[in-house]
């Protein structure tokens, strides 16, 4: 049995971006006794993953730096008091002429962008609200390959994010411990974030969007057999032949070797 690496337990008086996740998603318990000093936070130094990470993060700067012409200071670090409440920061980089920031991932290769967003975007929003930064540039490798978005700050979220900052110091000021919740913001408040400048939208209460897609749905195998039909009867003329027919169709062959389909009458 693995035994779990902890560092010496140590009272924190503030909330850090590494925070973020779990405080977003209800896991507050282990949180609580961490700000406490009950219980170390974990030791991830020997994990192969977060290693790696800490080594590709100059990589990953580096490469935005060169092909998308940014120019980040790195380990940008902020403080800013929400209250009574001190929050605090480090970016892996910041752009102060560009006036964004930049938070670097590294990832396996199954995993997607979509999903890295929506688990990370409570820190780059907590980082946007303590820095005053309007966007962060998220930039991924997933395994090999490379992927980055700018995220622009949605106050709709940082809303919901610094009241459950609140309530959770609650029970550290109190010293009450919390228990774990099910959390999870609004579908409508996460599609109203900028990605890449774009928002998404959930059309469902559109009648013209609904007949569209019950019209699609309807006639996607149609379409399949449709294309599918063009397929065999292109592959029925030979190298030599330059049109084929019958008293329904005449198919012909330019010079440049396309055929084309032309129906009769």
């Amino acid at each position: 049995m693995t035994t779990e690496l902890r560092h010496a337990p140590m009272r924190e008086d503030f909330i850090r971006g590494s925070d973020m996740v779990s405080l977003m998603q209800g896991k507050w318990e282990e949180l609580w006794k961490i700000k406490m000093g009950l219980l170390g936070r974990k030791d991830l130094r020997h994990e192969f993953n977060v290693r790696l990470g800490s080594f590709t993060e100059t990589f990953n700067l580096l490469w935005l730096q060169e092909y998308y012409e940014y120019d980040f200071v790195p380990q940008s670090t902020h403080t800013k008091m929400y209250g009574s409440i001190k929050l605090q920061g480090t970016l892996d980089g910041e752009d102060r002429d560009k006036y964004i920031g930049v938070e670097c991932k590294h990832t396996h290769s199954r995993n997607d962008m979509d999903y890295m967003l929506d688990y990370y975007m409570p820190q780059m929003q907590f980082y946007m609200y303590i820095s005053g930064l309007p966007q962060m540039v998220f930039s991924v490798i997933f395994g090999n390959k490379h992927e980055c978005v700018v995220v622009s700050e949605n106050k709709q979220y940082q809303s919901e994010m610094l009241y459950k900052i609140k309530s959770f110091w609650e029970y550290v000021t109190h010293n009450k411990q919390p228990q774990d919740y099910v959390s999870e913001i609004k579908q409508s408040i996460k599609d109203n974030i900028p990605i890449n400048g774009k928002v998404k939208r959930d059309a469902s209460s559109s009648n013209s969007f609904s007949i569209a897609v019950d019209q699609y749905l309807k006639s996607e195998g149609a379409a399949k057999v449709f294309e599918q039909a063009k397929k065999d009867i292109k592959a029925e003329m030979k190298d030599n032949e330059a049109e084929i027919y019958n008293e329904f169709v005449s198919v012909k062959k330019d010079k440049r070797g396309s055929i084309r389909i032309t129906k009769k009458g």
